[in-house]
């Protein structure tokens, strides 16, 4: 695990750009899940 420093205009903008990474992670974990008939939504 590491750690990064960014620099934006805004708290708003800031947190915009971290959510973008959150997002692509989700997507994958959600693509692998549905491709064994699970949903990342609902509980297990």
């Amino acid at each position: 695990m590491g750690s990064a420093v960014c620099l934006a205009d805004s708290r708003q903008c800031a947190y915009a750009e971290v959510l973008i990474g959150l997002r692509k992670e989700y997507a994958v974990i959600a693509k692998a899940a549905g491709s064994i008939g699970w949903d990342v939504d609902s509980p297990q």
